[in-house]
């Protein structure tokens, strides 16, 4: 740290995951910290803020970062797909930025691995068709169906059909629907954030048009058809009840036994407390 850097004017040294320095650690970088060389510059990144020590944390400036909004993801994928050349539809887009998670890394990942295996040349994705990400042209194109095929994520009809089941109190359509996911071992995460991006939509279809056309984009066409006709039958206040109950037990998602588990409590106390109004 005291050496002089030869070429440039500073020295920078970046401590990544820094939290996991033991106390020890810290307390021999306390020092130095205090008492920089002028030539020194330390960049800290920590994803958990709180396990460093205060004495650390009330000598650096502090600058919080925010995780990147779905709709900066999506908006990145159709940038990046654009420039190599690929056409991606809203609906594809919008599922590879759900499979990243607030990441531009994983988002970007995900996003190559469909272009390697798929969508870069314009085919289905069979063997003949198959190429990298350079493989540029005219009619190239990522399809939903390409992206559900090659992540594993939940397929848009099981997933119209859990969310349809739902709105509509048919149990058994829902349970099917989840039972169709645990058997193909779908990340049951995923497939509730797909369902809850299905019932914001038809929430806004009832409540705000001009929102609703914009969330649009997110979805096949038929499944903007199948939600504009659902969103008919029912009133904002059912749907956010709906809606609501999907919230409660999202974190409780993949801490079960069997992972399906929270969502099929969410059917039951849905057409439950519909059996119980019409009881009455």
């Amino acid at each position: 740290v005291h050496t002089v850097p030869l070429e440039s004017k500073y020295k920078v040294y970046i401590l990544d995951e820094v939290h996991m320095l033991s106390k020890a650690a810290f307390n021999a970088f306390l020092k130095t910290l205090e008492e920089p060389p002028k030539h020194v510059i330390f960049i800290l990144a920590t994803t958990e803020t709180e396990k460093l020590p205060e004495t650390i944390v009330s000598r650096c400036e502090v600058y919080n970062f925010k995780k990147p909004t779905a709709e900066m993801l999506k908006g990145h994928v159709a940038k990046i797909a654009k420039h190599e050349g690929i056409e991606i539809e809203g609906a594809a887009a919008e599922l590879v930025a759900l499979l990243g998670d607030g990441s531009f890394r994983d988002t970007l990942s995900t996003l190559q691995k469909v272009m390697s295996y798929g969508g870069a040349s314009g085919g289905s994705g069979d063997d003949d068709t198959k190429g990298g990400a350079g493989e540029k042209g005219a009619g190239a194109k990522i399809t939903l169906e390409q992206v559900e095929q090659i992540t594993g994520a939940p397929k848009a009809v099981v997933v119209s059909d859990f969310v349809k089941g739902l709105v509509t109190k048919d149990g058994s359509l829902a349970l099917t629907a989840l039972g169709t996911a645990g058997r193909e071992n779908l990340d049951m995460k995923v497939f509730a954030k797909l369902a809850m991006t299905r019932l914001r939509y038809m929430l806004m279809r009832t409540i705000a048009e001009k929102e609703a056309s914009l969330l649009a984009s997110d979805l096949s066409a038929s499944d903007v058809v199948l939600f504009d006709g659902l969103a008919k039958q029912v009133t904002g206040q059912q749907i956010a009840g709906v809606l609501r109950k999907m919230l409660e037990v999202y974190h409780s998602i993949g801490k079960t036994y069997v992972q399906s588990l929270p969502l099929e409590l969410v059917v039951g106390e849905v057409v439950g407390a519909v059996g119980s109004a019409e009881g009455k």
